[in-house]
């Protein structure tokens, strides 16, 4: 048993050598990771020792990359966003080149929290693809991250198939040489990137030892989230120092945050929102800058939302709907001899390719089951197969139109493609079945945001306060992947 007074203490030891945040509304999430982690560092379930060598600085880097490992995720592949990818190649890229005379044919890229060496490699990939005169050019691109295991995946080079879900067919073959069921990255893309440890928590940056200087373009995209608000806006403005001086900066769209980058100037090309470090020293709140970039973004499948849906539950009398309810389901799945617990698991631990083999076999043997279909379908949007969650999202709502977790899924798919205003209407339909879903009122606010619409966003963030004020901040909301009440109200009040 861990108790909550030990998790203060080791909360903060963990915040110093990792750069890890948990405050006391994270807890939860703390405990559950230790749970998992300690046992694999050795300690077996002797959890005061375990401490005793965390506090002491006793814990080996393996051991500490173990604890990293569990703490945060290690989820990624190949060209993911491809949207923040376009923006790079054909609008960032360009503008660098415009701007180098003869005498600088340079550019230096920095993968900031590069996990396994996805990311990185698909820089080099897509600038390779980009640049016809590439060879005429210095390009430096360094991968970093805080768990020595994950660069030493991205030194090797080799990938399973699992890393490909989102990487066109010609590009895999002509990067890539497959080696049983393995496939490695091509020697000359290997040779553009180098990989090194680098804890974000030190102050090894800028530096020329870790050769973090002088930087393009810096990619830091689901890292940022495991600071506090404190220690994310530091690491920012050490990365500001990193940049040259028309530097850019690439996050995450769950990321942005105008208290993170406040030093930064916002730069929105079409519906994407990047960082440029200013030529002069921004003293005030910095406006966002629009440039008129044209971005063909013909490519990005298009997914419609199916209105005869939305027709017929917008002219039911409506009672609102009880919200997904993960202890629910798996009553009713016992009832049903159906025993997902060790699926959760593996949903929790991101072993999404396992959930997803044993989830396929269940719904062959349970075909008309929709605890096990809307499982699949999470497992699906949450790995870039926005296809087939999106067909399994159009059997559930054919079958139960008054389930707002459905629509809610359906909604959020439509998010991560980038079609916003369909994804505002479906959301619409969620809040009209449930007034009180946390999360449509949440993904309704940030849709705003992005779009300009501060006083809207306002509204339903304001609306979300009010409904999570008299909630435990410690309470975990239902189907949220883990997100606490406190920390989703540090993320409204950094929005609003």
């Amino acid at each position: 048993m861990i108790h909550e007074a030990e998790l203060s203490i080791v909360s903060e030891h963990i915040e110093r050598k990792l750069g890890l945040f948990f405050p006391k509304n994270r807890f939860a999430d703390l405990k559950r990771a230790l749970s998992l982690a300690i046992p694999e560092t050795g300690f077996g379930n002797d959890h005061s020792l375990f401490f005793n060598a965390l506090y002491t600085n006793r814990l080996t880097p393996q051991q500490l990359d173990t604890l990293a490992l569990y703490l945060t995720i290690g989820e990624t592949y190949f060209f993911r966003e491809k949207i923040c990818l376009d923006v790079f190649t054909k609008i960032i890229i360009p503008e660098i080149i415009k701007n180098r005379d003869e005498l600088n044919r340079e550019i230096r890229i920095w993968s900031a929290g590069c996990c396994t060496g996805e990311e990185a490699y698909t820089i080099a990939m897509s600038l390779n693809e980009a640049m016809q005169d590439i060879d005429k050019w210095k390009i430096t691109i360094i991968g970093t991250d805080v768990n020595r295991n994950f660069i030493q995946k991205a030194k090797n080079g080799r990938y399973t198939q699992w890393s490909f879900r989102d990487t066109p067919d010609n590009l895999k073959k002509k990067y890539f040489t497959q080696i049983g069921k393995e496939f490695e990255v091509i020697p000359k893309i290997r040779k553009m990137v180098s990989f090194s440890y680098l804890n974000l928590a030190d102050n090894k940056y800028p530096l020329v030892e870790t050769n973090t200087f002088a930087m393009d373009v810096i990619f830091c995209r689901n890292v940022l989230m495991y600071f506090s608000t404190e220690q994310a806006t530091k690491v920012v403005d050490r990365f500001k120092a990193c940049l040259t001086h028309e530097g850019w900066f690439i996050t995450s769209p769950v990321e942005v945050s105008n208290v993170y980058f406040s030093t930064l100037n916002q730069v929105i090309i079409n519906e994407a929102l990047v960082y440029r470090k200013s030529k002069w020293n921004h003293q005030s709140e910095p406006k966002p800058e629009r440039l008129s970039f044209p971005v063909d973004i013909s490519e990005i499948p298009k997914i419609s939302v199916n209105s005869s849906h939305l027709h017929e539950v917008e002219k039911l009398k409506i009672e609102p709907a009880i919200p997904y309810d993960r202890k629910k389901h798996e009553a009713e799945n016992k009832d049903q001899k159906l025993d997902l617990k060790h699926i959760y698991k593996l949903i929790d631990r991101t072993r999404y390719e396992d959930a997803m083999m044993h989830l396929q076999k269940l719904a062959k043997l349970h075909p008309t089951e929709p605890s096990i279909k809307f499982l699949l379908a999470k497992v699906f949007a949450n790995t870039g197969h926005h296809t087939e969650a999106r067909i399994l999202c159009d059997e559930l709502i054919s079958t139960n139109k008054m389930n707002a977790e459905y629509y809610y899924l359906l909604a959020t798919i439509l998010f991560d493609q980038n079609q916003k205003d369909e994804a505002g209407k479906v959301i619409n339909q969620v809040l009209y079945i449930d007034h009180t879903h946390l999360l449509a009122h949440f993904l309704k606010g940030n849709i705003a945001r992005m779009e300009g619409k501060k006083q809207v966003a306002n509204k339903h963030y304001k609306n979300l306060l009010n409904l999570i004020q008299n909630m435990n901040d410690s309470e975990v909301i239902a189907d949220s992947g883990g997100l606490t009440v406190g920390r989703l109200k540090e993320m409204i009040i950094d929005h609003i």
